[in-house]
């Protein structure tokens, strides 16, 4: 029986990680142009809601006045709800941006977000390779939070499928955050 020579590279360990490194070039090119075309066509009416609070939130802290305000306006009583989805954090990470309007920080923005999602895969890809020497233990957690709809799906799908092929454990969960949020027996059970 003849053995083709291609057949049996693929078990060669050096040949599948380039392999996959080649998968995860074009899968980061396509995620970067598809992130430019986000990024270029994006205009106010595209933003989340949430960003434009966020945003409003920014500005306040610039001022020095209640980072809250537009979440009050727009949650009313339930209010109080938003320190579990909006920490003041992102309002001090903002404030600096407000000068440059509306789109332009929401451009930096996800050119921030875009660079910690591929932060973190590169983190944990030099882990893996660091993890027999330095004896470590690792295990993956994604949580979608279900706010860009099938674009999130594809994310969690990528992370699994990487993390699998990777041989890293992953636990990948799924929760709709707005819903979850704005449900009247999350509120009831949360409040003091």
């Amino acid at each position: 029986m003849r053995t083709w020579y291609g057949v049996r590279r693929l078990y060669e360990p050096r040949f599948q990680q380039r392999v996959l490194l080649l998968l995860v070039i074009i899968a980061a090119g396509y995620y970067a142009v598809w992130s430019i075309a986000q990024w270029v066509g994006l205009t106010p009416a595209a933003l989340r809601f949430d960003f434009v609070n966020y945003f409003g939130g920014a500005q306040a802290a610039a001022h020095g006045g209640d980072i809250y305000g537009d979440f009050k306006r727009s949650w009313g009583t339930e209010a109080w709800v938003v320190a579990y989805i909006y920490p003041p954090f992102f309002a001090e990470l903002l404030a600096p941006l407000t000068p440059l309007g509306l789109v332009a920080a929401a451009r930096i923005w996800l050119i921030a977000v875009h660079a910690a999602f591929f932060g973190s895969l590169a983190l944990l890809h030099a882990l893996r390779a660091c993890r027999a020497e330095f004896n470590i233990r690792l295990h993956a957690a994604h949580l979608n939070h279900q706010l860009r709809g099938a674009e999130s799906e594809a994310d969690a799908r990528f992370v699994e499928a990487l993390a699998r092929e990777w041989d890293i454990p992953i636990t990948v969960e799924s929760h709709d955050v707005e819903a979850f949020a704005s449900a009247p027996n999350f509120v009831a059970s949360a409040e003091p």
